[in-house]
């Protein structure tokens, strides 16, 4: 009686198991490791949106003193915000970047490095653009982290981000007679 019970079967289902086991292989090879590493370009974008949106509110500063502190000392209010996307900072740094008019001459002074007196607004009858440039270098890591194995899958990327917006003080100080972006 059982072997006409076994007859009776149809076979339109047997591929079930191969199917089960395939599925688990793409699930495992294909489909998480993807989800995997989406998760860097989307930090990626995240971090490079809100660190633009720092070295602006860097630029309107009165002084170029002020856009320093608010990097240094104020640094760790707006590091947190960019840590919660889930990166970590390495370093940061802020330049001065000016141009001339030709384009072919470009000067960078890092930190409070005061502008020498030949390359302020006053010096020349050409006009210079005036640039913050902010430099970060992040580690951006993919959604599971591990200590070793393959960058972007289970390893973070170091990124090395440059950022610059217009420098818009460009005044002296009318007590001073200094320039704001050499106080």
């Amino acid at each position: 009686m059982n072997s006409g019970h076994i007859a009776n079967r149809r076979t339109s289902g047997s591929t079930i198991a191969e199917f089960g086991a395939g599925l688990v292989v793409f699930v495992c090879v294909v489909f998480i490791p993807v989800i995997d590493i989406s998760f860097v370009p989307a930090r990626f974008l995240l971090v490079q949106n809100y660190l633009e949106k720092v070295v602006h509110h860097m630029a309107v500063s009165e002084k170029r003193s002020d856009a320093i502190k608010y990097m240094t000392e104020d640094g760790d209010n707006w590091k947190k915000v960019v840590e919660t996307f889930g990166v970590t900072f390495k370093s940061s740094k802020a330049n001065l970047l000016v141009l001339d008019n030709s384009g072919n001459t470009q000067l960078s002074l890092p930190g409070t490095t005061a502008v020498p007196k030949t390359w302020l607004p006053s010096a020349t009858n050409q006009s210079r653009l005036y640039s913050l440039e902010l430099v970060s270098e992040v580690d951006i890591p993919p959604l599971f982290k591990g200590s070793s194995g393959l960058p972007g899958f289970s390893k973070p990327i170091t990124f090395t981000f440059r950022n610059r917006a217009q420098w818009e003080n460009v005044s002296p100080d009318p007590l001073l007679g200094e320039y704001y972006m050499n106080e």
